[in-house]
C-alpha cells in the first residue's frame, strides 16, 4: 500500500464525519493553543497545512485573520470551500507556494507523513514563511510508525507517525528557534483514560 493513497482515501471516504469529529476535538482540545498562537501572530496571513475540513481555519477567520487551507484531500476541501474558506489542493511533500505567510499552522498534519520524508518538508514549509513568523505544530508523542485503523471509519487505514520531543527539537532547530512547547493529553471517551499524548510547539523562522 502507499502511505499516502491510503491515507487520503480515509479522509476522501468521510468527510462529514470527520468534520464532526475534528469539530469536538477543537472544541475540547485545541481552542487554547489556536488562541495562544493567533496572540503571537505579527500579521494577518495564515497558511493551515493539512487543513483537513477547516475547523481550525474557520476559527481563524471568525477572529479576523486571511487564511489559506491546504490538503490533499478533495473532499476534505469540499467542506472547507462550503465554509467559505480559501483552499489549495497540494501534497505537503510537494510545497510550493508562491505566497508567504505570517504564521503556518500545522496541526497533526505532519502524523500523516513518513518520518523520513521530514527532513525534506521542514526546509520547504521555511521558505514560504515571511521573516519572524511563526509555525504551529502538533503531533503524538511516541515511537514508531505504522497504519492504523479506526473504529469510526471502517474499511480504511491511516498512516501514522509518533515522535519524541528530541526528535522534534533536532528536525526544526536548522530552520527554526523554540518560542512555545506544551503538552496535551486526549482522554478516551470510553475508558476516560489517557490515549494520546500531543506534543505542541510554536516556532520562530530563524533570519540568517
Amino acid at each position: 500500500m502507499d502511505y499516502k493513497t491510503e491515507t487520503k482515501k480515509a479522509y476522501d471516504s468521510y468527510p462529514e464525519k470527520f468534520d464532526e469529529y475534528f469539530g469536538f476535538y477543537f472544541d475540547q482540545y485545541v481552542q487554547k493553543e489556536a488562541d495562544n498562537f493567533l496572540s503571537k501572530l505579527k500579521g494577518k496571513t495564515i497558511l493551515d497545512l493539512g487543513s483537513g475540513t477547516g475547523n481550525h481555519a474557520e476559527y481563524f477567520q471568525k477572529k479576523g485573520f486571511d487564511v489559506t487551507c491546504l490538503d490533499i484531500s478533495e473532499e476534505m476541501l469540499k467542506v472547507c470551500k462550503n465554509k467559505g474558506l480559501k483552499t489549495v489542493l497540494m501534497d505537503i511533500e510537494n510545497l510550493g507556494l508562491k505566497e508567504k505567510f505570517d504564521g503556518i499552522w500545522s496541526y497533526t498534519s505532519f502524523l500523516h507523513l513518513q518520518k523520513r520524508k521530514l527532513e525534506y518538508v521542514v526546509p520547504k514549509i521555511a521558505s514560504v514563511m515571511k521573516p519572524h513568523s511563526l509555525f504551529f505544530l502538533s503531533l503524538i508523542e511516541g515511537n514508531g510508525e505504522k497504519y492504523e485503523a479506526n473504529e469510526r471509519f471502517p474499511g480504511v487505514n491511516r498512516w501514522f507517525s509518533y515522535f519524541t520531543n528530541e526528535e522534534i527539537k533536532k528536525l526544526f532547530s536548522t530552520n527554526f528557534d523554540l518560542v512555545y512547547e506544551s503538552k496535551t493529553s486526549y482522554f478516551s471517551t470510553k475508558t476516560n483514560e489517557v490515549k494520546y499524548v500531543f506534543l505542541n510547539y510554536i516556532f520562530k523562522l530563524k533570519v540568517i
